[in-house]
């Protein structure tokens, strides 16, 4: 299916760049709101780390009951247990509107260049999407920081093998947390885009997603080895340069991965993006429409690399609402 849609206005909502990784303690309501209209980290541009700490080691909390409510009408389940790979403890937060059920389930990975977490940098995209009608899960996958925290000190397939099994908790025990039975979608930005796009195309059986959005994706790592910006990060994160693995190298990549099984696909990208270029996110836009895969592509003017505006992720919740329901 062939969809192609060029946005023609900028972005609505300057995008936010984080420094230092957001407490753990829930914020105000102000403070949600505002990141949910003004979104996001870079995948590149921090120095500095947002691991999240360890989940908890009693048993997770299951109920509406345990919910706190971070806005208004949202409200979030913290530090769930989801995995524990070779004593790694990773953890999930779910985020939903207070009171809802029977909602569809979208897993959320942030950026940050396969070396920061997602739990406490994109709460604010979570609680616009849970406004919006999804259950949001977002956890811990271990990472490729340099900086000895408990999720550190690894390369891929490590982070996909995470996010292979979030998707199969989200899938399994969503219903839980107020989210319906049935495929779920998978949403990622910059470095999280890769692992939801990959995670998408090669999971199986019953945990099958059934929709993927994917914001400033690098697509096809080889193209970007010469890029002085993401190609080192992206040796970091597969442990050894093109030169020397370039097997690795593709199989870590989406497009290797495109095919007709893929499910429906929303790339958004920015046009001016020097990380991560438009051409990543148009290449495996054409990949899957020529394998016969739904896929739709939204190239934004002005945006920068994985910030999109508060109309961006209501086009992409759309498109989740619509594909999972």
């Amino acid at each position: 299916m062939d969809t192609r849609r060029v946005a023609t206005t900028a972005p609505t909502a300057p995008p936010l760049v984080p420094g230092r990784a957001y407490a753990r303690k829930r914020q105000t309501a102000a403070g949600f709101l505002a990141l949910a209209v003004s979104l996001l980290s870079t995948a590149c541009g921090s120095s500095e780390s947002s691991r999240s700490p360890a989940a908890g080691t009693g048993p997770p909390p299951t109920s509406f009951d345990a919910c706190v409510v971070v806005t208004e009408d949202v409200c979030a389940v913290d530090a769930i247990p989801f995995a524990s790979p070779g004593g790694v403890e990773l953890a999930v937060d779910v985020y939903h509107v207070d009171g809802e059920s029977n909602r569809p389930a979208v897993v959320l990975l942030g950026p940050g260049g396969w070396a920061y977490s997602s739990r406490d940098t994109v709460s604010g995209l979570a609680i616009a999407l849970a406004r919006q009608g999804l259950v949001v899960f977002v956890g811990d996958v271990r990472l490729a920081c340099t900086d000895g925290g408990p999720l550190c000190g690894y390369h891929y397939p490590a982070p996909l093998a995470d996010v292979h099994s979030l998707i199969q908790f989200a899938t399994s025990h969503g219903a839980e947390y107020g989210a319906r039975a049935g495929p779920i979608g998978v949403f990622g930005l910059s470095s999280g885009a890769e692992l939801a796009l990959l995670a998408a195309f090669t999971e199986a059986g019953v945990s099958r997603p059934g929709a993927v959005v994917a914001w400033s994706a690098p697509t096809s790592f080889a193209k970007l080895e010469s890029n002085p910006v993401a190609g080192p990060i992206i040796t970091r994160y597969l442990g050894c340069g093109y030169a020397r693995c370039p097997d690795r190298w593709r199989d870590a990549s989406p497009i290797a991965h495109a095919s007709g099984a893929a499910p429906p696909t929303l790339l958004v990208s920015s046009a001016d993006d020097p990380q991560v270029p438009a051409t990543q996110s148009q290449s495996l836009y054409r990949a899957l429409h020529s394998a016969g895969a739904t896929a739709e592509l939204d190239i934004e003017p002005g945006a920068a690399h994985a910030q999109f505006g508060s109309s961006t992720v209501s086009r992409c919740a759309d498109f989740l609402l619509r594909h999972l329901s």
